[in-house]
């Protein structure tokens, strides 16, 4: 997705939610997101990591933490969301 909102952005072009959705997970894929999920959860997640200030934050979370260097960015984040979590439980 990051690939294609580089290139609208660049190009001044709009894509549509439905074609984001169309795009990333094609009939013949196992999950599929219509463009309701795509424009509430995937592409706010997307424009987030665009930002620099992701880009400075995620690099000195991992300096701080340089086991996970090999870690894919999406697990990274799912390690947070739990931590997050887990102190609004209160645990």
């Amino acid at each position: 997705m990051l690939d294609l909102l580089l290139w609208a952005k660049r190009n001044n072009e709009k894509i549509s939610y439905e074609q984001l959705s169309r795009l990333l997970y094609p009939n013949d894929a196992e999950v599929i997101r219509g463009g309701a999920q795509i424009k509430d959860t995937d592409k706010p997640f997307a424009e987030k990591v665009l930002t620099g200030e992701f880009d400075r934050l995620f690099n000195l979370y991992l300096s701080k933490n340089d086991h996970m260097m090999d870690t894919k960015v999406a697990d990274a984040m799912k390690m947070n969301e739990k931590e997050e979590e887990d102190e609004k439980k209160g645990k």
